[in-house]
């Protein structure tokens, strides 16, 4: 006997029309998310193969400024960096 779930009323509780429904949607959602991401992936590996290191360390400098996380930004480029300092480079 299958274990009852806590978000069925009684065990071997039906899905109603449209919770099918609405199952079916997410699921077609997921696959297109799935599709998507793979694609981003295979454009970034694209992409870091033909950008400069220096283009790496600018990209991973604009993305610090839009709020991400520099060893995040840092990891999508697969490189090594710091976080960028806020004052004159020392001479």
């Amino acid at each position: 006997m299958a274990a009852a779930r806590p978000d069925r009323p009684w065990p071997g509780a039906r899905l109603t029309s449209a919770e099918k429904a609405e199952l079916a949607a997410a699921k077609r959602r997921i696959v297109e998310l799935e599709t998507e991401l793979r694609a981003m992936r295979r454009a970034i590996e694209l992409v870091r193969e033909v950008v400069p290191l220096k283009g790496k360390f600018d990209a991973v400098k604009v993305m610090a400024a839009e709020a991400i996380p520099v060893q995040v930004a840092c990891r999508s480029w697969r490189c090594r960096c710091r976080a960028p300092t806020t004052g004159s480079p020392p001479t």
